[in-house]
């Protein structure tokens, strides 16, 4: 196979033939949502959850979908792969409301729920085989901390991403990997524009991102969910408006209490994240990344050593690595997909 191949809209197409209409919602107004799925030995990881997920994002957002829907969606995923020959892949999906106003038409007025019609585009490409991280030491990354502005349903994993990209694109420009967004203290947030600043100009989305109040609350991260080890206890921030419910998060906890790490889903605020004895990031595409440096300090610098508390060589993060790895390559193991064991959803179908 010379060309990649996309899904759009109920059949695989190359790159070249697929693309979105100028009038489609998604483009115009950012309405819709979004999932990524990790693929090892064709086989998707936590597909359960990540339909899950979607069903949520997808009810938070008012965009109907059938349980018959989301099982064609995950079969043109799988097709995808396959068709793309990937062994071990990232596979991008993104369902907005399409032409809800109707094909030719700008409103923000939306049509009624029965005249909508979910549209799927899918896209992907292919990783490094998980496999071949067996017994390595867990990635690190470097981050910066910046005042997190977004919207208040971050729980929607929603296509409005301008500020997780202008944060992104701080943090490259400061030689690092990641942002940690904070949200301000209560009511330290005044919300007042200053007219010079807004009147100056600022390339590459630099007005969007703001220092972070060391009193603030740790949210999450641009594209990933964040996680600090504290007097040997694994704490993030708990699942609220404030963050999205990650697929990888929801699995390290589950082997931080496999590992017999006490886990606390509580705020805590930037000043206790730069005093913790270790910190990490995760996500689907990330994985696991030990953060080496938050804002220049190197982290745990003036903490305790990682691994007293817990009794784990290495520390807490290589442990939660470690079983990561072994549970993803546990799902490259399995049969191919036609004959892998379903996987269940929150609201107990099959997917």
């Amino acid at each position: 196979m010379d060309q990649e191949l996309v899904y759009f809209d109920g059949a695989y197409a190359s790159v070249e033939e697929a693309g979105y209409p100028v009038w489609e919602r998604g483009v115009m107004f950012a309405d819709g949502v979004y999932e990524v799925l990790r693929y090892e030995g064709g086989i998707a990881f936590e597909v359960g959850r990540h339909m899950a997920r979607l069903r949520r994002s997808l009810a938070g957002i008012g965009l109907a979908v059938t349980e018959e829907q989301l099982a064609e969606w995950v079969a043109a995923s799988d097709g995808l792969v396959e068709r793309n020959r990937w062994e071990s892949a990232l596979v991008y999906w993104q369902v907005t409301r399409g032409f809800a106003a109707g094909m030719g038409k700008r409103s923000h007025v939306m049509v009624p729920a029965d005249e909508q019609r979910a549209v799927v585009m899918m896209t992907g490409s292919a990783v490094e085989p998980v496999s071949r991280k067996v017994g390595t030491s867990v990635p690190g990354v470097d981050v910066i901390s910046v005042a997190d502005r977004r919207w208040g349903n971050c729980w929607i994993k929603s296509l409005m991403l301008l500020p997780n990209s202008a944060a992104k694109t701080a943090a490259a420009r400061a030689g690092c990997g990641e942002a940690v967004f904070v949200r301000p203290p209560e009511g330290k947030v005044s919300g007042r524009l200053d007219a010079a600043e807004a009147a100056s100009p600022r390339g590459g989305g630099e007005g969007l991102v703001e220092a972070a109040a060391e009193d603030g609350w740790v949210t999450e991260g641009a594209s990933t969910n964040v996680l600090m080890v504290r007097d040997g206890e694994l704490w993030t921030a708990p699942e609220s408006r404030w963050i999205l419910g990650g697929v990888t998060r929801g699995v390290l906890l589950e082997e931080a209490e496999r590992l017999g790490v006490q886990v606390r889903e509580d705020w805590f605020t930037l000043a206790e994240l730069r005093a913790a004895e270790e910190v990490m990031v995760c996500g689907t595409g990330t994985m696991l990344a030990r953060v080496g440096r938050l804002d220049g300090a190197v982290v745990g610098e003036t903490a305790p050593q990682p691994s007293a508390a817990v009794g784990l060589e290495g520390g807490v993060t290589q442990a939660l690595w470690e079983g990561l790895v072994g549970r993803v390559c546990a799902v490259g193991a399995r049969p191919v997909a036609s004959d892998r064991v379903k996987q269940q959803g929150s609201n107990g179908v099959a997917i």
